[in-house]
C-alpha cells in the first residue's frame, strides 16, 4: 500500500492543497489546450488573440472557444478532484464516491426526474429572471444581466451546428464533461467534505449554492441551485456518483439534442414564454407531482444504501 502523502493532514492544510491543486490545474489545461490548437489549426493565435476573439463569426474563433472550454473544464473540475483524491486517500474511486454497485431503476428515474421537471424547472426560471436589485444597485443588476446576455449568445452559437460532428463534440463539451467534472467536484469532493463537518442536509445545500454561484449565471442561480440539491440527496441517498453524473448528463445533453433538432431559434430561451402556452399551469402542477413522485422512488430504492452507510460509518 503506497504512502498517503496528506491523508492525516489538517482540513485547512487540506483546503490550501485543493485551492493549489485547482488553480495550477486550470491554468496548465488552458495553456495546453491553446498549444494545440495552434499547433493543429491556427499558428497564429498568440499575435492575433484580440483580432480572433472580436469576431465571433469566425468558424475559427468557434473552434478555438470550443477547444479551449472543453480543456479549461478538465483543468478545472475534472483532473484536480482525482489529483486530490490520490493525495488524500489511497483509494481514489471510492473517495469520490464511484460504486460499481448501480441500482439500474433508481439510474433511470434520476435521469427521468430531468425531463419530467423540466416545466417546474422553467418555472423557477422564470422567478429568477423576474428579480430586481434594488435602484442603489441597480448598476450592478446591469452588469449581471449583460453578463448572461453575453453567455447566452455565446451557447447559441455553440448550440448552432447542423452535422451529427458538431452534436458529437457539442454532447462531449456541454454535457458529458460538465456532468463527470461538476459532479466529481461539487458532490463527490465538496459535499463529501462538508458532510464530515457538518449536518448532511447543510452539506447539500451550501455545495448546491456553491455549484450554482460558480456558473456566475445570476439570472439562473435558483433552478440551477435547486437542481444543486436534487443532485446532493441523490448521491447522500445512493453513495454512488455515477446516478448524479446520469442525471446531470440527461439535463445537459436533452438542451443540445433539442437545439440540434429544432435549432436554436426553435428553443426558447426568454423563460416568460414558458408561461404563454396553452395548459402551462396543468402542464406545471403535473410536472411537480411527478417529479415529487420519482424522487420518492429514487430515496425509496435507494435508503438501503444510505442505512449501510450510516451502520459501518457509526
Amino acid at each position: 500500500m503506497r504512502n498517503i502523502l496528506f491523508k492525516n493532514s489538517s482540513s485547512s492544510l487540506k483546503f490550501v492543497i485543493s485551492i493549489i491543486v485547482i488553480i495550477l490545474s486550470t491554468l496548465i489545461f488552458t495553456f495546453l489546450g491553446t498549444i494545440l490548437f495552434a499547433v493543429f489549426i491556427d499558428s497564429s493565435v498568440f499575435t492575433n488573440y484580440q483580432v480572433l476573439m472580436s469576431d465571433f463569426s469566425n468558424p475559427t474563433t468557434i473552434s478555438f472557444l470550443k477547444i479551449t472550454q472543453i480543456f479549461q473544464s478538465i483543468g478545472l473540475f475534472v483532473f484536480p478532484p482525482f489529483i486530490l483524491a490520490f493525495l488524500f486517500s489511497n483509494k481514489i474511486f471510492n473517495y469520490l464516491g464511484f460504486s460499481s454497485n448501480i441500482n439500474l431503476l433508481a439510474l433511470l428515474l434520476s435521469g427521468t426526474v430531468m425531463l419530467i421537471a423540466l416545466p417546474f424547472i422553467n418555472f423557477t426560471a422564470e422567478i429568477n429572471q423576474a428579480l430586481v436589485l434594488p435602484d442603489s444597485l441597480s448598476w450592478l443588476e446591469q452588469i449581471m444581466r449583460d453578463s448572461e446576455q453575453n453567455a447566452e449568445h455565446i451557447t447559441k452559437i455553440f448550440l448552432n451546428i447542423n452535422s451529427v460532428s458538431g452534436l458529437i463534440i457539442n454532447l462531449i463539451m456541454m454535457a458529458l464533461i460538465p456532468a463527470i467534472g461538476e459532479e466529481l467536484m461539487f458532490r463527490g469532493l465538496i459535499q463529501k467534505s462538508l458532510s464530515k463537518k457538518m449536518n448532511i442536509h447543510i452539506a447539500i445545500f451550501i455545495s448546491a449554492f456553491i455549484f450554482s454561484f460558480i456558473h456566475f449565471q445570476f439570472f439562473g442561480f435558483l433552478p440551477r441551485f435547486l437542481m444543486g440539491v436534487f443532485f446532493g440527496y441523490v448521491f447522500y441517498w445512493s453513495g454512488n456518483l455515477w446516478l448524479t453524473i446520469f442525471a446531470h448528463f440527461v439535463n445537459n445533453g436533452s438542451a443540445v439534442v433539442l437545439a440540434y433538432v429544432y435549432g436554436v431559434e426553435g428553443i426558447a430561451t426568454d423563460t416568460s414564454t414558458f408561461s404563454e402556452g396553452d395548459n402551462y399551469y396543468m402542464y406545471l402542477i403535473s410536472s411537480i407531482i411527478i417529479t415529487v413522485s420519482l424522487v420518492y422512488f429514487i430515496y425509496y430504492f435507494t435508503k438501503n444504501n444510505q442505512e449501510f452507510r450510516i451502520n459501518r460509518n457509526s
